[in-house]
């Protein structure tokens, strides 16, 4: 067996410009034009939905601790020799970096699958949760991490104080700040990744324990395993309702999910391969990062949350009374950035910085990332996938080919720092493209997002609205009739008034909040017959 990987090479097998100076020539930098049309959720969803379907583990530098790839002391041919390493290289006179003398960002390879061979072909490599929308990252992905979260031996997920999300040990939580004393145990590690994001994982465990002790009450015979089980089924009905009548029509465009049949009852369909596709999840998937917000907004608390304060860091101000609610409202009235190819500063240059005064480039790691599994570059993206998106037409072969596809503007950046079209790397051009009629993402991210989305549902035989569902007629319309304002209400009856649709900003007060989920059509069902 033999680890396979290969060095970033443009098509004329010169090397590729790094991944640093792509970002600071072709992407812009700022709080952009806020969305007139959607709200934070729309961004929020997205990485939630990826924490769900997607999280490749990187490799750990076996040298001293304290090292990584750009640590002063290792020389530069050393790091080069280290399979863990592909550090960033910064320009010497970077519009941001130089003036902290940053000549390096930090990079550690994804891990390889192992196969036999290296052959032509760039490494694989292997997603370490479920591939489906099933909740992993509320549920997590194997036995032994429920047992971590849900209470023994009953119907209800495990909390702590007012509801929240259970507390990790102290010094236990990889991924959050070491110098805060709370993090908080979720399905997916990555919930301490950012506070809006932690809200949301509250979210869905108060809505399992609202199921179940409903559940309960119906179904007095029932067991506590039969309670849960059946909860968290209809617990990721209601995400997979959410994502495929709701945020989905916002990303693809609603002609584009009716066309593929993703907003109506189906089928199984085994041909299917079930996988995640590496372009999907190195780089199209990533389309989000041009709506985060560099300020968070918490209606009824004060001034904003910055967002790079927040990193890693949700425990303190989580455990804030009425936080929580706080944060909800600001997701569903706070405008998203809009989709394009600027950038907030503090996700480019002040990433994951701690207490330092810069941080990552998310843009640049994304790059970096794609180099990294060695996915398509943009036209080869854009070739491959010609039969399933004969609308996209013929792939880009000179520069003027663009002009179609993205405003001169941004040819003429790729044009500045790219040898050839054919080399620029696929996140680079997809955020480029202007939208897709009625769609969020440009016409070849829409490709592959439905061509992602199209397997997630018909490639899961327990998809829940197929044929062969476990749910009844009668279940599946009470399951149908929820939406993200109602399922919001049905969690926290508190949040207060709320408009139809929370993805949408809306300029009229809502309605007041109120629980509207019945399960009568579950009353005296449980157990189920296996």
């Amino acid at each position: 067996m033999e680890f396979c990987s290969r060095g970033p090479e443009g098509g004329d097998g010169s090397p590729l410009p790094s991944a640093r100076l792509v970002s600071s020539r072709c992407a812009s930098v700022g709080e952009n034009a806020a969305s007139g049309r959607f709200t934070l959720s729309v961004m929020q969803w997205g990485q939630f939905i990826d924490h769900d379907i997607t999280h490749v583990p990187v490799q750990r530098l076996n040298v001293t601790s304290g090292v990584n790839c750009c640590s002063e002391g290792i020389s530069r041919d050393r790091v080069r020799q280290l399979p863990e390493c592909f550090p960033i290289d910064v320009p010497a006179d970077d519009p941001f970096y130089s003036r902290f003398r940053v000549r390096c960002l930090n990079f550690l390879r994804s891990i390889p699958a192992l196969r036999d061979g290296c052959g032509e072909q760039p490494a694989q490599q292997v997603n370490q949760i479920t591939h489906w929308l099933d909740g992993s990252n509320v549920y997590g992905s194997s036995a032994a991490e429920l047992a971590h979260l849900r209470r023994a031996r009953s119907h209800l997920m495990r909390t702590s104080a007012h509801g929240r999300l259970p507390r990790m040990p102290h010094g236990a939580g990889e991924g959050c700040a070491e110098n805060n004393g709370v993090c908080f145990r979720a399905g997916d590690t990555r919930v301490n990744e950012q506070i809006s994001l932690t809200a949301i994982h509250n979210i869905w465990v108060t809505m399992h324990n609202r199921i179940a002790d409903t559940l309960r009450r119906i179904n007095p015979r029932a067991s506590a395993e039969d309670i849960f089980q059946e909860s968290r089924a209809v617990n990721v009905a209601l995400m997979q309702r959410v994502i495929y009548s709701e945020w989905l029509p916002i990303v693809l465009g609603a002609d584009m999910v009716r066309r593929l049949g993703l907003d109506r009852p189906g089928r199984y369909r085994a041909d299917l391969h079930p996988g995640i596709v590496n372009e999907f999840a190195a780089a199209a998937f990533r389309f989000g990062h041009s709506l985060v917000a560099g300020m968070i907004s918490v209606p009824g608390r004060g001034r904003a949350l910055r967002l790079s304060d927040v990193f890693f860091n949700p425990g303190g101000q989580m455990q804030q009374r009425g936080m929580l609610l706080s944060l909800i409202r600001g997701l569903i009235s706070q405008p998203a950035q809009r989709m394009d190819s600027t950038f907030s500063r503090e996700i480019v240059g002040l990433l994951f910085r701690g207490e330092r005064q810069h941080g990552l480039d998310l843009v640049a790691l994304n790059i970096q990332r794609g180099r990294d599994h060695g996915i398509g570059t943009y036209s080869q993206t854009w070739a491959a996938l010609q039969t399933a998106c004969p609308q996209l037409g013929d792939p880009p072969t000179r520069w003027e080919h663009l002009n179609d596809a993205m405003t001169p503007d941004r040819v003429a950046q790729l044009r500045a720092v790219y040898r050839s079209v054919e080399d620029v790397d696929l996140f680079v051009g997809g955020v480029a493209e202007e939208p897709a009629g009625g769609a969020l993402v440009g016409p070849t991210f829409q490709c592959l997002l439905a061509e992602q989305f199209t397997r997630l549902k018909y490639a899961d035989r327990h998809f829940y609205n197929h044929e062969s569902s476990m749910f009844s007629d009668a279940q599946l319309d009470a399951i149908d009739a929820m939406s993200w304002s109602a399922v919001l209400c049905e969690a926290f009856p508190k949040l207060g008034r709320i408009q139809e649709n929370a993805f949408f900003i809306s300029r009229r007060r809502g309605r007041r909040c109120r629980r509207t989920f019945t399960m009568e059509a579950w009353r005296n069902v449980l157990p189920r017959r296996r």
